[in-house]
């Protein structure tokens, strides 16, 4: 017999894996997801609007090329930024 729980955190997370972005929140809340290139520019927005909590998925496909990316997710009044180098 396997049990699986589903583990969400106490502050958001977000991690990037080739071309999907998972992310989890702790509480339902509006989240936004913006990418930033290596100059600041804008390049996409990923989520913007209410989620519940728990973990989720979200594509890159198409939405950013080779480069170095910040990603900033906001959720309610909690910010993450991570920096990631995108290599397809």
């Amino acid at each position: 017999f396997t049990s699986e729980k589903s583990f969400i955190p106490s502050k958001p997370l977000l991690k990037c894996q080739k071309n999907t972005v998972h992310y989890s929140i702790p509480y339902s809340n509006s989240v936004k997801i913006d990418v930033f290139d290596a100059r600041g520019r804008l390049v996409a927005v990923l989520v913007d609007g209410f989620r519940n909590s728990g973990s989720h998925d979200v594509a890159l496909s198409g939405k950013v090329g080779k480069g170095l990316y910040v990603f900033r997710l906001t959720a309610g009044r909690q910010k993450l930024i991570t920096r990631q180098v995108m290599l397809k």
